[in-house]
C-alpha cells in the first residue's frame, strides 16, 4: 500500500513538472511573459524599447563612417536537400554573399551574448535587420538579448547595465557563443580578418564568458587569437560602452529562426568560403 501511494505521489511530481513545462513553452509565445522570464533567470535589469534600427553597413554608408570592405561580390553554392515528408529538394543554386566588412565605430554598446549594437539608447545596429528587411521579414530575431523583434522599427532588448566603459576593442561576441558551431564559425572565423591590420594589433578582443567557460572553446580560441591579444570576457546580457569599437561583420548568414508560417529558402543559409578557411589555416596551418 505504502508502495502504491509513493508511486501515485511520484507520478503526480512528474505529471506537474511536464505541466509546468508545457505552460512556460505557451506563455513565452508572449512578449510580456518572455521579457519577465529572461531578466529573471539571468537578472537583466533593463530593457529599451528601439524605434531607429538599420543594419551596421547600412548605417556607416548614411553616416558617412570609417569602415572597408574586404570581400564583395563573392557567390556560393546552396545545395537544397529533400525534406521529410512529400516536399522534395531542389538542385544546386549559386547567390551572392552580401559583403564582409570591418567598421570602426565610435562612442557605441555591445551587448554580451548579442548581435546588436547601440547608440545612446536611441538606434539599434545589426545587419540582419537589413537583410530581413530586403529578403521580405521573415526573420524573428528575437534571440540573445533580443526580447522581441517584429520588423526593423520595433525592437525590444534587455541587458545588464553595470555602467561599465572600455576604451576601445574588437567584438567577437555573439549570439549562442557557448554552442560549438556558432562560437568556431559563426564568431571565431571572423578574427581573422583583422590580423592584417597592424594598427588593431594592440585591440583587446570581447569574448562571451559562457565560450570562455568551456575548455575546449577557449583552447580554439588561444590557437586562433595568434596575436595574442588581451581577452576580456563579458557576461550574458552585460552592457559594455565601448569608445573605439572595430566590428567584424558576419562571414555566415543564417536566420536564428523564422516567423510563424515564414518558408525557409536556399537564399537563407548562405555561408563564406573564408569563414571555413580562416580557422582551417589557423589550426592546420597556411593553406597547401
Amino acid at each position: 500500500m505504502i508502495s502504491l501511494i509513493n508511486k501515485c505521489w511520484k507520478w503526480l511530481l512528474h505529471y506537474l513538472k511536464w505541466k509546468k513545462i508545457i505552460i512556460r513553452q505557451k506563455l513565452m509565445k508572449f512578449h510580456w511573459y518572455r521579457l519577465h522570464d529572461v531578466k529573471r533567470r539571468y537578472g537583466l535589469n533593463h530593457h529599451t524599447i528601439f524605434k531607429n534600427n538599420y543594419g551596421v553597413l547600412e548605417y556607416c554608408k548614411v553616416n558617412k563612417l570609417k569602415y572597408s570592405v574586404l570581400y564583395e561580390g563573392d557567390l556560393t553554392s546552396v545545395v537544397e536537400p529533400n525534406y521529410y515528408g512529400s516536399r522534395v529538394g531542389g538542385g544546386k543554386t549559386e547567390f551572392t554573399c552580401p559583403p564582409i566588412y570591418i567598421a570602426e565605430l565610435e562612442e557605441v554598446e555591445v551587448f554580451g551574448q548579442s548581435d546588436c549594437l547601440t547608440l545612446k539608447d536611441k538606434i539599434i545596429l545589426c545587419d540582419f535587420f537589413q537583410i530581413d528587411e530586403l529578403n521580405g521579414r521573415r526573420y524573428d530575431l528575437s534571440s540573445g538579448s533580443i526580447m522581441k523583434y517584429k520588423n526593423k522599427n520595433a525592437v525590444t532588448l534587455a541587458y545588464i547595465d553595470e555602467g561599465r566603459t572600455l576604451e576601445k576593442a574588437i567584438s567577437l561576441i555573439g549570439c549562442f557563443a557557448s554552442n560549438y558551431y556558432h562560437f568556431t564559425l559563426e564568431i571565431l572565423s571572423r578574427l581573422k580578418y583583422v590580423d592584417n591590420i597592424q594598427k588593431y594589433d594592440d585591440y583587446p578582443i570581447l569574448v562571451d564568458e559562457n565560450a570562455l567557460k568551456i575548455e575546449q572553446l577557449k583552447e580554439l580560441l588561444n590557437i586562433v587569437n595568434q596575436k595574442k591579444r588581451t581577452v576580456i570576457s563579458v557576461k550574458y546580457g552585460e552592457k559594455i560602452h565601448i569608445k573605439e569599437l572595430i566590428y567584424i561583420s558576419h562571414n555566415i548568414w543564417l536566420p536564428p529562426n523564422y516567423f510563424k508560417g515564414a518558408v525557409p529558402m536556399p537564399q537563407d543559409f548562405l555561408i563564406s568560403q573564408t569563414a571555413v578557411m580562416n580557422i582551417r589555416t589557423c589550426v592546420l596551418g597556411k593553406k597547401r
